[in-house]
């Protein structure tokens, strides 16, 4: 099943990701542990180079960073049942300095590890004084 979210740098969007679409619950956390290999998708599609970082479930790891104009996937073990978030940040252009893609500085994604989901790709556009991002999710 593959679903399709489109939200620009907003924190109604963040929000929505956030509070379960990615991880279908926002309920409690089963107890029995939940290994998912997640594979997150990164492409830069506006002028800037962006990359994903993931934290939560035992993780805190930024992935492979992304020129504008190309795509990257990484592959993530999620081994718990705890929650996780799912940060998108750019660099700017002359000084390499960070910045947060979703406006307000939230996080584009996440929720508990279920299993359910396989894939989350993001495309993240714009410019560095006007960045935006959308996101797909795909289930299991």
């Amino acid at each position: 099943m593959k679903r399709r979210a489109r939200w620009g740098a907003s924190l109604a969007g963040a929000a929505l990701l956030a509070g379960g679409v990615v991880a279908g619950t926002t309920a409690t956390a089963q107890a029995a542990t939940v290994t998912n290999r997640l594979t997150i998708k990164v492409c830069a599609t506006g002028n800037y180079t962006a990359y994903a970082k993931i934290v939560g479930d035992g993780n805190n790891t930024d992935l492979t960073h992304v020129k504008a104009g190309s795509c990257f996937s990484d592959n993530i073990i999620l081994t718990g049942t705890g929650s996780y978030d799912l940060w998108l940040f750019g660099l700017y252009n002359t000084t390499h300095k960070g910045f947060d893609v979703v406006a307000g500085g939230g996080p584009a994604g996440g929720g508990w590890n279920t299993g359910k989901v396989r894939e989350i790709d993001f495309w993240t556009g714009g410019t560095t004084t006007a960045p935006g991002w959308s996101a797909n999710v795909v289930l299991s």
